[in-house]
């Protein structure tokens, strides 16, 4: 999908043969982006910049392929090296062939992922399109919450970069767990 979808306008449809429509599933599209990691600022509240992990200018030749993210020193679009993550189970049928993209996304961006068992057989399909402005890439279903709370404040304005501590309150939530991380 080489740089054609805004991230947080990716969203996810199944067909449904018994409605003869398309439905849609929640999706979680990780950006990755291989980034420089910099040389570690000297200071704590030295300005950073986009563009390495450590948000300095200097690149150091040592790279990472990390998340990305617009609140983060790295940001991208999707492209090759991304993660478009859905659960199987949300899976349907393919497409009857030209069928019209579904209301709410931008026609003619779309692209069908084929599941496969290692036996080689196919349990179904997804399709992944470029919703309108507004889409709700989680279909309004939420199975993981994570919420970012550091003591410092603001992650790019407050978050000490060269040397810690960092502590922090923040959790992960789903169905089956809770995890609370204290410090980075």
């Amino acid at each position: 999908m080489a740089s054609v979808l805004d991230p947080d306008r990716g969203v996810t449809y199944r067909w449904d043969t018994d409605l003869a429509d398309w439905v849609q599933i929640p999706v979680q599209i990780d950006e990755r982006v291989v980034m420089d990691f910099g040389d570690q600022p000297n200071f704590n509240r030295s300005a950073g910049v986009t563009g390495t992990i450590c948000g300095d200018n200097d690149p150091i030749g040592v790279t990472t392929l990390p998340p990305a993210d617009a609140d983060t020193w790295v940001d991208a679009t999707i492209d090759d090296n991304d993660e478009i993550v859905f659960f199987a189970r949300d899976a349907g049928p393919q497409a009857p062939s030209g069928t019209p993209p579904p209301a709410g996304t931008v026609g003619g961006v779309g692209r069908e992922l084929a599941l496969f068992y290692p036996d080689g057989s196919r349990p179904g399909c997804v399709y992944v399109f470029c919703g309108t402005a507004g889409s709700d890439p989680l279909a309004g279903v939420d199975h993981t919450i994570y919420n970012s709370v550091l003591a410092a404040g603001n992650y790019k304005d407050d978050y000490p970069r060269a040397n810690g501590p960092n502590p922090e309150s923040s959790t992960v939530v789903t169905n089956n767990y809770t995890m609370t991380f204290r410090d980075r």
